[in-house]
């Protein structure tokens, strides 16, 4: 999902309705851990600067690009 901090890895929306964003890294890499808490830091503050609007059109470009779906976020879910 594209942000002003860069593209995140995944984000997912638990049965609660919180946004889980997972950052991904390769576990040879020595500062994965610190660089995957600061990334995940950085892309929570960018979505919480999005409006629903903002944040609805992202995933229907993203169901529409890699789903082949023409959804509303409240329509997926």
């Amino acid at each position: 999902m594209p942000t002003t901090a860069g593209p995140i890895d995944n984000v997912f929306i638990s049965h609660a309705g919180y946004l889980v964003i997972v950052e991904t890294k390769l576990w040879r890499n020595p500062e994965a851990k610190r660089e995957a808490v600061v990334q995940i830091i950085d892309y929570a503050s960018a979505l919480t600067r999005l409006t629903f609007s903002e944040f609805d059109a992202l995933v229907k470009e993203y169901l529409r690009k890699y789903e082949g779906v023409t959804a509303s976020l409240q329509e997926w879910i």
